[in-house]
């Protein structure tokens, strides 16, 4: 009956500690909207727990108002509440506390007060209070450095995913060069531990591996891509050199991007002699990561009638992801509105999902115009309705970011990592 879900912000004083809590939005809302009004005045009933860096073992308590306050059970140190990330809510704490526990992850990031969840949490909830405006985006970057120590899947999972997300709002400005640089830093370490060649690593380590190599390769390491080309030319020339299972969501889309015609057209075929579903998609997702504009436009127009048909929509989300292809793909949806809405606008969920992927790095007012001319003319988007809504405010939450954020940003790259 509630819409949304809270942060609780946590801060100290003399013994005891006050939590407030308000309904976490991560895009702003618009100049002189106000959020829809909620029976129960966006205050929810939280089961609140935290740690502190002087006590592993979790203290408990029931959050049912705006503001309540306890009785501190350490007052040393950090306190990290939302312990192992069970309840449904963001924290934030003063900047005191926030400073506490960067403090703590660069010196013993493996140490047992923070779990490898707990250390994720915070990674997490620093970059989204950060793109909410409710911190300072330093606070998120300055925290990030700890990862060159970090050895564990999951925080390197959450990070990832905000680094992907901090790229497609940076990707076409000037400092772009300066955040590649940043991410290579954060990742070069772990890809040396985790490299191609690393065997007999457990589950875990496994992700990992496939999560920082793929990463590592879309922030420019060379070495990935010059390596993932070797392994897939091989493949090419040897069908007794398969690419190994875990390491192909790497090595097809590297090989794809460094290669040119005939590597497409390679793993095309692959695509349509293939009778197993996961490497179908494999094949697609690869081929969506060519460099040559022409290559990415035919390979749209292979998405109406080439390709599955649940495979269609997949296409035109991963050629968007792809830089070189963000607009052709935005174009091509519009130019092919009235068969795609009229096979997938009715119910389908891939539809709504498709214009929210085609527009998640929209940041200009251009490019919020473009989106509200088009979506003005097709009033009716079926399934996708709600999704245009959503789209706009993602694009405005990138506009404001940009804006508030980018001379800041550019200027703690300079400050912080190497050139």
């Amino acid at each position: 009956k509630q819409m949304g879900y809270p942060v609780v912000y946590v801060s100290r004083s003399d013994g005891t500690i006050t939590v407030t809590q308000e309904r976490f939005l991560l895009n702003p809302l618009p100049s002189g909207e106000e959020m829809a009004p909620s029976p129960y005045d966006y205050v929810w009933i939280i089961p609140f727990d935290y740690i502190t860096s002087t006590k592993s073992s979790s203290t408990k308590e029931l959050i049912s108002h705006r503001q309540d306050t306890f009785t501190l059970s350490s007052s040393d140190g950090f306190i990290k509440a939302n312990v192992k990330q069970n309840g449904f809510y963001r924290v934030n704490y003063d900047l005191q506390n926030w400073q506490a526990i960067i403090n703590h992850l660069k010196q013993s990031p493996d140490s047992n007060v923070l779990s490898p969840v707990d250390r994720a949490g915070v990674i997490d909830d620093a970059f989204a209070l950060s793109s909410a405006g409710l911190i300072n985006i330093t606070v998120a970057l300055d925290m990030s450095l700890y990862l060159r120590n970090e050895r564990d899947y999951v925080p390197w999972s959450a990070s990832i995913t905000w680094l992907y997300i901090l790229s497609d709002r940076l990707s076409l400005t000037e400092i772009y060069g300066k955040y590649q640089r940043y991410v290579s830093y954060l990742l070069n370490d772990t890809i040396t531990r985790y490299h191609f060649d690393m065997t007999d690593l457990s589950h875990l380590e496994t992700f990992l591996q496939t999560e920082v190599l793929q990463a590592g390769w879309r922030f420019g390491n060379e070495d990935i891509g010059n390596t993932a080309s070797s392994m897939f030319r091989n493949w090419m020339t040897n069908a007794d050199q398969p690419i190994p299972p875990n390491l192909r969501v790497v090595v097809y889309p590297a090989a794809i991007a460094c290669g040119g015609e005939e590597e497409w057209e390679f793993l095309w075929q692959r695509y349509l002699n293939t009778s197993d579903p996961y490497e179908k998609i494999l094949c697609l997702f690869g081929l969506s990561h060519s460099n040559e504009p022409w290559i990415l436009s035919r390979y749209l127009e292979y998405s109406l009638y080439r390709v599955r048909s649940q495979d269609t929509l997949y296409v035109i989300r991963k050629v968007s992801e792809n830089v070189q292809g963000r607009y052709l793909a935005w174009n091509f949806f519009r130019d092919n509105w009235s068969p795609l809405f009229e096979k997938y606008g009715g119910g389908s969920f891939s539809f709504a999902r498709l214009i929210r992927t085609l527009t998640k790095s929209f940041s200009t007012e251009w490019e919020l115009q473009e989106v509200d001319m088009f979506f003005a003319e097709h009033q009716d988007a079926g399934s996708g309705t709600l999704a245009v809504e959503q789209a706009k405010e993602t694009i405005r939450g990138n506009i404001f970011w940009l804006k508030t954020n980018m001379e800041v940003v550019n200027n703690w790259f300079d400050e912080n990592i190497p050139v």
